[in-house]
């Protein structure tokens, strides 16, 4: 059976493609062509162990990246480049990098990947450490005490809600300090968790207790009013985190958790034989050059070549003779 066929009688839109085309886009297409047929059953194979492979991408991305680039297998492909780009900045790539384990193509989209996670990452602890709660900040005024709220009373008012600003923006001074940022090797994902989980998760009223309170003391409703109002900015912050929090893998995580960002996307251009495949397609699309199997159409009542005309087959009668001469005399010759 011919591999440009289905088995299965279904459809034969990509043979009728590969007879329509051009002989260069054949030849462009064939090793794509010929990689699928072989690379489908090991794709679906790896597949189907489920959460086995999963976990195994997200332990080794790098071995994973080579592999599903030489059988040119998208799924495989998607999940390895996510876990990589989550590790960048971990040994398990970097090693990777500098022995010379990873093609050039595979290197130059998890550097791009990884960039536009640094930006993200960046961008959100900006936006954090220049958070103010909207009840703290004043609309521009005329600057009349006594109706723009302006004046020494009105600020003082919002006095534990600044506490609470200086509590959170003193802790995340704190973490900035530690460089658990796009720096770190995880790019700040341990700090930018926490955030997302909010609540407890860090600040809790425990830590209050026995480091702020510590040192500013506070009756136990002046205490509870800084809790309340440093809980309603960790729920504010939060908004900065959250889309870094998004899980596009294929990978159990309340399972098998992992400590690496997983919310990288994944575009088409982003697979290194992308740009072939395409160039292949478009050049049968184009179509310059007529197929090399293609043969004039035969006509069976006749059993001559449609293309064949009348005209050609009178000058071409009676010129059998090799050296080319007239034989009708020596015919007339012998009807004597």
């Amino acid at each position: 059976m011919s591999i440009w066929t289905q088995s299965d009688g279904g459809d034969q839109s990509g043979m009728r493609r590969w007879q329509s085309g051009n002989t260069a886009g054949r030849m462009l297409l064939l090793p794509h062509v010929l990689v699928h047929v072989i690379s489908g059953p090991i794709e679906a194979t790896l597949l189907s162990t489920g959460q086995s492979l999963q976990r195994a991408l997200s332990l080794y991305p790098p071995a994973w990246l080579m592999f599903a680039e030489r059988i040119k297998s998208r799924a495989i492909f998607k999940q390895a480049l996510i876990h990589g780009t989550g590790q960048y900045n971990m040994p398990v790539v970097q090693n990777a990098i500098a022995d010379g384990s990873l093609s050039d193509s595979i290197i130059a989209v998890l550097e791009k990947k990884a960039q536009a996670v640094v930006n993200g990452v960046a961008q959100a602890q900006r936006c954090m450490a220049s958070y103010y709660p909207a009840a703290l900040m004043r609309e521009k005024t005329i600057g009349r005490v006594d109706r723009d709220n302006i004046g020494r009373a009105d600020y003082g008012n919002d006095i534990l809600m600044w506490i609470a600003l200086c509590v959170f923006r003193h802790w995340l001074s704190d973490q900035l300090a530690a460089d658990h940022t796009h720096h770190a090797p995880d790019m700040g994902y341990q700090l930018m968790s926490i955030v997302n989980q909010g609540g407890n998760a860090y600040l809790s009223r425990q830590v209050l207790q026995h480091q702020f309170h510590a040192r500013f003391p506070m009756s136990p409703k002046g205490m509870a009013c800084v809790e309340h109002r440093l809980m309603e900015i960790k729920n504010n912050v939060a908004q900065w985190a959250a889309p870094l929090m998004v899980d596009d893998t294929e990978l159990d995580t309340t399972r098998y958790p992992v400590k690496h960002y997983t919310h990288i996307r994944v575009d088409v251009e982003d697979y290194p034989w992308a740009a072939s495949e395409i160039a292949a397609q478009a050049a049968i699309a184009v179509g310059d050059t007529a197929p090399v199997d293609d043969a004039p159409e035969l006509n069976e009542e006749e059993g001559v070549f449609l293309e064949s005309s009348d005209s050609e087959m009178g000058e071409n009668a009676g010129s059998d003779d090799v050296d080319g001469e007239d034989d009708t005399g020596d015919e007339d010759a012998m009807e004597t």
